[in-house]
């Protein structure tokens, strides 16, 4: 209960920045207090670690294409990135300064891993390890010199090294190929024989499950080792998280997280408030952005997981949220950030710890705010503030989690701290400019149980509005059946085949939510967009009979029944089918605008 009280619990994310571009990494230095961040466009930022927030310190444009790793040393020194622009880069993280480039090298650098000294017992890292895209040669570069010749050249992989991590009690390095072939080798003397690695209690491999990722046909995309390194674990394209034993090389425990694994059942059962607190329509939303994760290579490379501080917990994203599993019992404890509609979280990174008081920043900041502190704030007692950093599927932000509520503010909690792109601008300016003359604020549907009146959100959610009203028009809804009934959640309607799997929006293509913070399925009656994933919005709508917070951010609320109802209820109470289908046919007769 102390460690787990040691980890962040929201549901929601406290605080996002931007980057850009897609931010592709997120790391942290404990023993620097700082959080560095990359993206996709080759730019890494520096930022500090306050007590409740972090601080932008330094933006690098560091490489001149997409970056392919962002490593941190032992002793949380040191900073090492590679890129498509064939460069390794080094950064001095407590100056956050750039203290040696190597490059151009002569082949694509790709995943790395930092070596401690050799021999030494400490944690200071003087050389690191890179992968090759195009081939199974690692090699081994002086950390201070820029010298292009690498120190050694390991050929123990016959396909490209997709990942590497150091297991530093025994001063090892874990790395796996292409192919799902995992291999120990010695980070002193770059042996690969078992003989000359520490702490194992096999001598060769066939009595191991090391070979279980290649068995399997899939290739791995992260290794994390415990902080005893008594255990590391994968992650791999075939979505299964495997734990191993280091020291026996057996299989401790396997999770399957692919998308096919969450069923609607699962859904089903948290309607009523369950442990996931997502419906079925949510559940398929996220599915679909999940099988496009899991069909990029390149965005599945990017996706980590990691260990606490204590080695009981295993973090890492899913379908479902940030989950944190414990390995010792292996139960599922926490799912942080489930709460957030429309981000899948990738690479993630964990600070666990009490935030230094900065004071000389703390007054630089009270001054940019016209505020001043006091002798007492100064020398305030900060305490332990444990956050997760992650990054999300195609999102140029990064997100911060706490045990803090976020604030209700979009501007407080999302920070503009960089320009909006072309589109973005575009879509604040039709925003500001949509002709809200041609928007109603009320309609009517004239059911054969009887009429249903449902005030509009034009100003909120014009883009919904006018497709509803439109629909409504053009008599899109007409004769159309309430085809979807639940009792104590929800009627559904708007679907021109009546199974739920058809209908268009006016455009005749999907478009995209419309989420207002002060709009929330805090009560009845709230008329929603049934959609299938991300910004799939079409012709479907439902009305709750019930509060449905888990709803929040996931549909678009675009009005309110205000008279009629008895009629929703009504609806509600008939018999229905085991797939939720009324027995009695109830339609909408007509729809009007007021």
């Amino acid at each position: 209960e102390v460690y787990l009280n040691n980890l962040p619990q929201s549901d929601f994310y406290e605080h996002s920045y931007m980057h850009r571009d897609v931010v592709s990494f997120v790391a942290t230095s404990k023993a620097t207090e700082f959080v560095i961040t990359a993206s996709n466009d080759g730019h890494v930022k520096f930022w500090k670690k306050m007590a409740e927030t972090i601080e932008f310190v330094k933006h690098y444009q560091a490489h001149l294409g997409t970056i392919y790793s962002l490593t941190i040393s032992l002793d949380g020194k040191q900073l090492a990135t590679t890129a498509a622009d064939k460069y390794l880069k080094i950064f001095e993280i407590s100056g956050f300064d750039m203290s040696n480039m190597i490059g151009p090298l002569s082949y694509t650098p790709t995943s790395s891993a930092w070596l401690p000294i050799a021999g030494s017992s400490g944690t200071i890292c003087d050389r690191i390890v890179v992968a090759d895209m195009a081939s199974g040669t690692l090699r081994v570069y002086k950390a201070d010199s820029g010298d292009k010749t690498c120190l050694q050249e390991i050929d123990i992989h016959s396909t490209p090294v997709k990942c590497l991590a150091l297991h530093a009690p025994s001063h090892s390095i874990i790395s796996a190929d292409s192919r799902g072939i995992l291999e120990y080798w010695s980070a002193d003397t770059y042996s690969s024989s078992l003989a000359d690695i520490k702490q194992l209690e096999f001598k060769l491999k066939t009595e191991t499950d090391l070979y279980d990722l290649a068995k399997a046909k899939t290739t791995p995309c992260y290794i994390a080792v415990s902080p005893s390194g008594a255990m590391f674990a994968t992650l791999s394209r075939d979505k299964i998280i495997r734990i191993f034993d280091f020291s026996k090389g057996k299989l401790i425990r396997k999770y399957a997280e692919g998308a096919d694994v969450y069923s609607q059942k699962d859904a089903a059962g948290s309607m009523a408030g369950g442990v996931l607190g997502q419906d079925v329509l949510e559940l398929g939303r996220r599915q679909a952005v999940e099988r496009e994760l899991e069909s990029s290579a390149d965005s599945m490379a990017l996706c980590n997981l990691l260990f606490d501080e204590s080695g009981h917990f295993l973090i890492y994203g899913s379908l479902r949220g940030i989950k944190v599993v414990n390995v010792v019992t292996n139960k599922l404890v926490r799912v942080i950030g489930s709460g957030e509609s429309g981000e899948r979280f990738m690479n993630i990174a964990l600070y666990q710890g009490v935030p230094k008081v900065d004071q000389q920043l703390l007054l630089s900041r009270a001054g940019a705010e016209g505020m001043t502190k006091t002798a007492d704030q100064l020398h305030e007692e900060p305490t332990p503030d444990p956050t997760i950093y992650a990054t999300s599927f195609k999102k140029r932000r990064f997100y911060c989690f706490s045990s803090r509520l976020p604030n209700e503010s979009t501007e407080a909690r999302d920070k503009l701290n960089e320009m909006p792109t072309e589109d973005e601008k575009s879509n604040l300016a039709n925003a500001h400019l949509t002709n809200k003359d041609k928007l109603v604020n009320e309609a009517i549907l004239h059911t054969n149980l009887g009429d249903i009146h449902i005030k509009l959100f034009a100003a909120e959610c014009p883009k919904t509005v006018e497709n509803f009203v439109t629909h409504i028009k053009n008599k899109y809804y007409d004769n159309l059946t309430f085809h979807r009934i639940i009792k104590g959640f929800m009627i559904q309607t708007g679907d021109p085949f009546g199974d739920g799997t058809g209908g268009e929006s006016i455009w005749g293509k999907e478009f995209e939510d419309e989420f207002v913070r002060n709009l929330r399925h805090d009560r009845p009656f709230t008329v929603s967009m049934a959609n299938a994933g991300p910004n799939t919005n079409g012709s479907q709508f439902f009305i709750t009979t019930v509060p449905t917070p888990w709803l929040d951010n996931k549909h678009t609320i675009f009005g309110r029944v205000v008279k009629g109802f008895e009629v929703v209820t009504k609806i509600e109470d008939l018999k229905v089918s085991k797939h939720d289908k009324p027995y009695d046919t109830v339609k909408i007769l007509s729809a009007e605008t007021v």
